[in-house]
């Protein structure tokens, strides 16, 4: 899962890349040319200092005429102090920079908007919110952010991404109200089927459900829908039957229902090919699937079904309750039971597959 953190101005000490937390072994091996004596603090300089001058005492009481006939084992000596102090250093080093990140690549891995990145694998299993000018961005917009909501986020999926990124490097056609769409700043994750959008992820399991829904109809719209009913089960008894017509919506015989969207339209032109291209998520509901070929081979005008609709899009639910712990009480649902009855015109009676003309006629509505 990749997630992304629009805030108004990336923190000040870190350029945009990808960023890694410090890997002891590698650290170890390398401190002295990654870590200068002047990334420490006074403190860490004269602990440096205090080292250097015990493990170099010996060879510093020997006298300058004697130093060139020094024999063997004294410079094996001399080599071993030497590696005693450059681990002893180097040690001290790391755990005075056990919280801090490093730069591993100048450009944010595979996002093209630039920012700052690092991955689960990347914070070495250290998800303290150090240094505070790093996350500080963050904690400003999503305040019940923690070192608890870091480990959930990193570790959601079996390991995640986060990217840090302003909100005027964001482009409006990234938001899902396209160019008309204004940025807040928070948590937000990428759109299951569109990469190229992002979804808020403290309400993303409503937002992707709207979604679906406001799919479905856009479809059966092009494909000739006359009256179209979805209803959606808010219990666990489920009554079969479907009252349509001659019936009212949310009787007793539904009770069990409550209607999500009504729609009827008046007659206009089929478009075949503009349906096709609205398929996203329908393309994984089997019973819809069968009703845009059945409207595409023969002449239905009636359909009736009910579907299990799936919204978790791999969204890990733990997250989002640590993000609003506040506002969530008790389990968010990524399952529907969802009931649906559609009435389609004659197509027979509609103009057929339209021409590029009358696409545009259609643009003038959608």
């Amino acid at each position: 899962m990749r997630y992304i953190a629009i805030v108004d101005k990336l923190p000040p000490d870190f350029s945009e890349g990808s960023y890694s937390r410090v890997n002891e072994s590698n650290f170890v091996h390398s401190a002295t040319s990654k870590l200068p004596i002047s990334s420490l603090t006074k403190k860490g300089i004269e602990n440096v200092v205090t080292v250097a001058k015990v493990a170099t005492s010996p060879i510093l009481a020997v006298p300058s005429f004697l130093k060139g006939k020094v024999e063997s084992k004294a410079l094996n000596k001399i080599n071993e102090i030497e590696e005693s102090f450059v681990s002893t250093a180097a040690e001290f080093l790391y755990n005075e920079n056990y919280n801090s990140w490093f730069k591993t690549d100048s450009e944010c891995l595979d996002w093209a908007l630039g920012g700052i990145s690092f991955n689960n694998a990347s914070t070495k299993g250290n998800y303290s919110l150090e240094p505070k000018s790093l996350f500080s961005p963050i904690i400003d917009c999503v305040p019940n952010f923690s070192t608890d909501v870091l480990k959930k986020l990193m570790q959601s999926g079996g390991g995640s991404e986060l990217i840090i990124v302003e909100r005027n490097n964001v482009p409006k056609s990234f938001h899902l109200s396209g160019e008309f769409g204004v940025f807040d700043t928070g948590l937000y994750i990428t759109h299951p089927k569109l990469s190229n959008k992002l979804i808020p992820l403290k309400n993303s399991v409503e937002l992707i459900k709207d979604i679906i829904l406001e799919e479905m109809i856009t479809i059966l719209t092009f494909l000739g829908a006359k009256r179209i009913v979805i209803k959606e089960a808010i219990g666990k008894k489920i009554n079969t039957s479907f009252g349509f017509k001659g019936g009212t919506v949310g009787s007793s015989s539904d009770s069990n229902m409550e209607t999500l969207r009504i729609k009827e339209f008046g007659e206009s032109p089929i478009d075949l090919a503009r349906a096709r291209k609205a398929v996203l998520f329908t393309a994984d509901l089997p019973k819809f699937k069968t009703i845009f070929q059945a409207r595409e081979h023969s002449n239905q005008t009636l359909e009736v079904f009910e579907e299990t609709v799936d919204f978790s899009a791999n969204i890990d639910v733990s997250v989002i309750k640590a993000i609003n712990p506040a506002s969530i009480s008790g389990s968010i649902n990524l399952k529907k039971f969802w009931r649906m009855e559609i009435e389609f015109y004659d197509k027979n009676k509609l103009p057929q597959a339209i021409e590029e003309g009358n696409a545009n006629w259609f643009k003038k509505l959608f």
